[in-house]
């Protein structure tokens, strides 16, 4: 089948189960109503992206996160950011200026957008946290270094750290040449832990992130297995959930990550959604989030072209323009009627990371419980003082 010709059953089930969420111009004042039908019983909410740079991904996601705030309680929202630095961000929002209150996400993130919500999140003091095992900033190091006695030793651990992880991460680097240093900085930092001797909690999960993600990075530069040191990342930041809901029993949370990370199920890759699923199976509802055309911003910040719909087979672009709203919400039928096998096969899926073989095509049932579908993407707009 060529793809961009949809079958009559297929035409059909878009315009009988796809639901315009009748948004304006600029992406805003959203119906909500069908998603927050779809995710009311639910504890977790966990919300994706394609990529780390679409304006109206994070503008959209803004607005629904004030809707769930205000309408469905959930009151904790949780980032693919540090833990140990949004920790710390959260202690002291409330004396942060508006471009201050970004610091302690990965720069893809500090944009406008991201500043808007986090005004909104410290107008309505929500809690906040991070669930990434790796750094993002300097608030933690700050923080800790003003708390501890052996505040020198700490400060060069961490400094240290920074050095190790380009040298970690370089699929060139020999083992030998960086065991020695990596298992002198582990030793300095469960020195450190063990001094704060359960005083200080997320300050001691911090430590034990950083000593994970060097062991597990240290692991990679014996093995180069890029398979196993995603799968440990993504298990490290399932367990950092857990731990944060366990801190907090009575919320019910917003987890925000990439597609990758939060979907239910990877067929090469074992995923953060996975792991969290044993736990939350029921209380969980994943939303996957894509685009049929436009630009975006890649992780380097750069410009870059939506592809055309591959016409080598059904796309998710050609779905999403069957529909012709700005944006459109699907909940995935647990009974996959005539016209909507495409949610169980395979779909091509361009422009997106889905694992580790450069595949382009995912099961989209498999994934993620709903789908939210824009039409059009644009860069987002950074943040003036971080261009």
């Amino acid at each position: 089948m060529v793809g961009q010709i949809l079958t009559t059953k297929q035409t059909k089930f878009i315009a009988d189960n796809f639901i315009s969420l009748q948004v304006d111009e600029n992406y805003q004042n959203a119906n909500w109503s069908p998603v927050l039908k779809s995710v009311q019983n639910k504890r977790l909410v966990l919300l994706g992206e394609f990529n780390h740079g679409s304006k109206e991904v994070f503008s959209t996601r803004n607005e629904l996160i004030q809707v769930l705030h205000k309408k469905l309680g959930f009151d904790l929202i949780l980032f693919e950011s540090g833990l140990g630095e949004m920790e710390v961000l959260n202690l002291k929002k409330s004396e942060l200026e508006p471009v201050e209150l970004t610091t302690s996400f990965f720069g893809v993130w500090k944009t406008m957008e991201f500043e808007d919500l986090m005004t909104y999140i410290k107008s309505q003091n929500i809690p906040v946290s991070g669930f990434d095992v790796q750094r993002s900033g300097q608030m933690f190091t700050n923080y800790l270094s003003e708390r501890i006695n052996n505040k020198e030793t700490f400060l060069e651990a961490e400094k240290k750290f920074g050095s190790l992880i380009s040298q970690l991460s370089n699929y060139r680097t020999v083992y030998d040449s960086v065991s020695a240093p990596t298992l002198q900085l582990i030793d300095v930092y469960e020195g450190i832990e063990e001094k704060l001797n359960k005083q200080d909690e997320f300050s001691e999960r911090t430590l034990s992130n950083r000593i994970r993600f060097l062991t597990y990075m240290l692991d990679f530069s014996k093995t180069k297995d890029w398979s196993k040191r995603w799968r440990e990342r993504d298990l490290a930041m399932a367990d950092n959930i857990k731990w944060i809901l366990n801190r907090y029993p009575n919320k019910k949370a917003i987890i925000i990550a990439h597609n990758y990370h939060i979907a239910r199920y990877n067929e090469k890759e074992a995923v953060m959604g996975e792991f969290l699923k044993e736990e939350f199976e029921d209380e969980m509802y994943v939303v996957g989030v894509f685009a049929g055309q436009g630009s975006f911003a890649d992780n380097a910040g750069q410009m870059r072209q939506l592809s055309p719909p591959d016409e080598s087979g059904l796309d998710i672009k050609h779905i999403i323009a069957a529909d012709q709203s700005r944006m459109t919400f699907l909940n995935a039928p647990k009974n996959v009627p005539a016209g909507a096998e495409w949610l169980q096969e395979p779909i091509i899926a361009n422009d997106t990371f889905i694992d580790l073989s450069n595949s382009n095509k995912l099961i989209l049932s498999k994934c993620f419980d709903g789908l939210l579908l824009l039409d059009t993407i644009t860069p987002p707009q950074k943040q003036l003082d971080n261009k």
